[in-house]
């Protein structure tokens, strides 16, 4: 049986607000995306603030019909070293978590070009039960929509997602 991918059916939302209470000193991830030019990859690099260890990982995010194939591999320090480290096509979030009827919320504050934007993510076990989820935030839906995948984001700002933003909501009245 092949273990190097999991599916990742999942749905994200634009929020103005996190939800539940929330403060940015929560207990948080620090992530850095580098986005590999024309390609599926990204290195990503990921610690706890105040702690000076290091996750590294290569990731291939590959899009299906209704999910995500999501490949990684975990880098030591020669790994990361021998591949280089990819500086540029970076996007930078503080990742929280919290509990939602039930389910896990993965928050991320997006920092620096992107600052101001907030969205909810959720992962689900079965596309069944991603489907049959109702996420009762307030909340714009943006599942799909590929301006919102980070290798798509990274050369933006917060006002290109402000007019983005503008754009789903008119196309879900219909205008």
């Amino acid at each position: 049986m092949d273990k190097t991918y999991r599916d990742e059916y999942s749905r994200q939302f634009v929020v103005d607000q996190m939800p539940g209470s929330f403060s940015p000193a929560d207990p948080h991830l620090q992530i850095y995306d580098n986005y590999i030019s024309d390609t599926r990859l990204r290195f990503r690099r990921i610690r706890i603030p105040g702690r000076p260890e290091w996750k590294r990982m290569l990731q291939q995010r590959v899009p299906g019909d209704d999910h995500i194939k999501l490949s990684e591999i975990f880098l030591d320090d020669a790994e990361y070293r021998a591949l280089g480290s990819y500086d540029g096509n970076e996007i930078r979030k503080n990742r929280y978590f919290a509990e939602h009827d039930d389910v896990t919320l993965i928050c991320d504050l997006y920092l620096g070009r992107l600052a101001g934007l907030k969205s909810v993510k959720i992962e689900f076990s079965t596309p069944e039960e991603r489907d049959a989820f109702v996420f009762e935030a307030p909340a714009i839906e943006v599942t799909g929509n590929p301006f919102f995948d980070g290798s798509n984001l990274y050369d933006k700002g917060f006002a290109d997602v402000e007019r983005e933003l503008e754009e789903v909501v008119r196309g879900s009245r219909g205008e």
